[in-house]
């Protein structure tokens, strides 16, 4: 423990020192750089990569960012369609999985030296905000635990996830849970252990923030609120500042397959810094395109997440505003009682079913009643969808239909609709009265 704490202090000292220098030129040809090197690596280690150069017709030696800039994307959907060879090239065990909120579930492959880098770039980014590893800190996070399938993983997963809480000195709550006394828990914790700061998703955030404006409860002490994973609303972000007076928001921007990319700059919250020595960041048409700068597992290369973002600059990217992914919390409802419910716990239910492409949602305002509908790759009993769900909650919810669909719902444009309107039923045709 202690020599992994003085590797990981040098590599701190390593990347303050590298962002002190704030020159765009510098920055730039250290980005190329470094570019070149995880290009050369990718293409020796992975056939995939080598396929993208021979059909793209990419050249061995990257010139410039700016031409880097005009190489095709790579989805989500092109990982899916190569990931056994590309697993296999990675000499890993060990997978990362999207939650399948922007589009299909897909799964990465990870290892210790990308949960490392991860950690360093979390605990550089937040000391500009004087948070550092073992603050104290209200933990309201998924239970990715329960979604193993052999129960000797799940269980070490468990006791593996209470040492990093009691060594980080977390309070884990349940993200997904957000029933009234769930919330009347997280709420009392706040005011028994007074931490130093709060991590969850925004959008969990948001359903709590609710609650506690309807209590009419008012949380006077000094915290640090970060928030990840989704857009924090406007109205919800006034909320805070009544709810939490005394607090600081912090917006961490970052994904399953990457870690984070950058943190708020500070008085703006919607402003993302982004970590340049660890990824450039590119935009074609406002899509996010990030690529690795540094050899992990399997480096990403001109990936696009399906985020919208709002920028100045195409070709490396220091700044930008997050413009996609809000994903709205469902009031389901149960024999006994009703509960809020991100659909994020559905993405999670379902995320190690391989036969399920995408997860779709439709809200029905009116009847207050939830539709998913799932694309799958090979025939599936609708029984079987349900049975997951029972499985999780303990009986079904009252409010949920369920609908097995050949194709996702898309845009004109062919873009995933993560959550459905109205109108993108009609167009495709789809009756739930």
């Amino acid at each position: 423990m202690i020599n992994f704490a003085y590797k990981i202090n040098k590599n701190l000292d390593l990347k303050r020192n590298l962002f002190r220098n704030n020159d765009r030129n510098f920055i730039l040809d250290y980005q190329l750089k470094k570019l070149n090197e995880v290009w050369k690596y990718s293409l020796n280690k992975y056939t995939f990569y080598s396929h993208y150069k021979k059909e793209n017709d990419l050249p061995d030696d990257i010139k410039s960012l700016n031409e880097f800039n005009n190489f095709p994307i790579i989805s989500k959907n092109d990982i899916i369609k190569n990931y056994e060879i590309i697993f296999k090239e990675s000499k890993t065990n060990k997978n990362t999985f999207t939650g399948g909120t922007s589009g299909p579930v897909t799964r990465f492959p990870t290892g210790f030296i990308d949960s490392k880098r991860n950690f360093i770039n979390q605990a550089f980014l937040r000391e500009n905000f004087r948070i550092f590893p073992r603050d104290k800190c209200l933990y309201i996070w998924g239970h990715s635990h329960k979604f193993s399938k052999n129960l000797i993983s799940k269980v070490y997963q468990e006791i593996t996830k209470k040492l990093k809480n009691l060594y980080f000195r977390r309070l884990q709550f349940s993200a997904y849970d957000l029933s009234s006394k769930n919330v009347y828990k997280i709420y009392n914790q706040l005011i028994k252990s007074q931490p130093l700061y709060v991590l969850t998703y925004a959008s969990t955030f948001a359903s709590i923030l609710n609650f506690f404006n309807f209590k009419n409860i008012i949380y006077k002490n000094k915290i640090k609120i970060i928030l990840t994973s989704d857009n924090l609303s406007l109205t919800d972000y006034e909320l805070v500042k009544k709810i939490f007076p005394q607090s600081e928001l912090i917006n961490e921007f970052g994904m399953a397959e990457t870690g984070v990319i950058g943190y708020n700059k500070k008085n703006e919250f919607y402003k993302i810094k982004t970590l340049w020595d660890s990824f450039l960041v590119q935009s074609k048409e406002k899509n996010l395109i990030l690529s690795d700068l540094e050899k992990r597992v399997f480096p990403l290369i001109r990936y696009t997440p399906d985020d919208l973002i709002e920028t100045d600059d195409d070709i490396s990217i220091f700044e930008f505003k997050i413009s996609g992914k809000n994903r709205p919390p469902f009031e389901i409802k149960f024999k006994n009682e009703n509960k809020i419910i991100s659909s994020i716990i559905f993405d999670h239910i379902y995320k190690f079913d391989k036969f399920i492409r995408s997860t779709q949602y439709y809200w029905n305002q009116n009847k207050k009643k939830l539709a998913i509908f799932f694309t799958c790759d090979s025939k599936v009993k609708k029984s079987y969808l349900t049975d997951k769900l029972i499985s999780y909650f303990g009986s079904m919810p009252q409010n949920i239909d369920i609908f097995v669909i050949n194709d996702s719902i898309k845009t004109k444009a062919g873009k995933f609709i993560y959550h459905l309107k109205d109108e993108d039923l009609v167009k495709n045709r789809f009756n739930l009265s």
